[in-house]
């Protein structure tokens, strides 16, 4: 272990790099907008056993939701059928114009993918999304895919074993959030933490992040190129 540390250490004093960016970043939503409190109220009609989780929807932070189908449709019984139905339908369709719109502002051709990688926890689908979507927008048939499902809030716990795994084998960590109470975390597992340089927290309510202003986004891509221009592996 001693020896792969000071390997790495080694490459890192002669500039072995991959050249790595982030060329540019899509989002895309379901159509219909719902406010925070409005899916509260429509959660209690719908599910009144939950209502015991009403702090839940109060301290998320979140202010805004977002539902692939009206809210008539919710008021109405659905089996499994229906409900994976319309969760491949407009998941595949979602993941189509992020797709597409963050090739195009990159500048690079739908050919040009090697890896795709696509996470989801709110639905399941068998072929997997990236399955579905790759003869949709013509991605390469010789592209490696890697479907990720059922992680949810558990994926932070994920990140932090495969930060102490990378660690036990040897490697030099550096990890990324928001959250300054996540430093301690990284740091205890003996990884550094990329601190942004600025004034913002993104701490949200009950521990959760909040979104960031568009200047911390700046900042926090600037900081992000130059430290991942210093990786083997992202």
């Amino acid at each position: 272990m001693q020896q792969r540390q000071a390997s790495l250490e080694a490459r890192s004093e002669t500039g072995s790099r991959l050249n790595v960016e982030i060329l540019s970043v899509a989002t895309a939503n379901p159509p219909h907008k719902v406010d925070q409190r409005e899916a509260l109220a429509r959660a209690k009609a719908v599910f009144p056993h939950l209502v015991r989780m009403e702090g839940l929807y109060a301290n998320t932070g979140i202010e805004t939701r977002y539902a692939c189908e009206p809210y008539e449709w919710c008021q109405q019984p659905h089996g499994w059928e229906d409900r994976t139905e319309t969760f491949q339908r407009h998941a595949v369709a979602l993941l189509e114009e992020v797709a597409v719109k963050a090739v195009e502002q990159a500048g690079v051709s739908l050919r040009d993918i090697d890896v795709l990688v696509v996470n989801t926890i709110t639905g399941l689908a068998i072929p997997s999304l990236d399955a579905m979507l790759m003869n949709r927008i013509g991605l390469r048939e010789t592209i490696e895919r890697l479907p990720m499902f059922g992680l949810g809030c558990g994926a932070g716990v994920a990140g932090l074993q495969a930060i102490a795994t990378a660690r036990r084998l040897g490697a030099i960590v550096s990890a990324f959030d928001v959250r300054p109470a996540v430093k301690e975390q990284v740091e205890s597992l003996g990884a550094t933490f990329v601190d942004v340089p600025s004034p913002e927290s993104g701490e949200g309510t009950g521990g959760y992040a909040k979104e960031m202003s568009d200047d911390y986004k700046v900042r926090q891509q600037a900081k992000l190129e130059e430290v991942m221009s210093q990786q083997d592996i992202i």
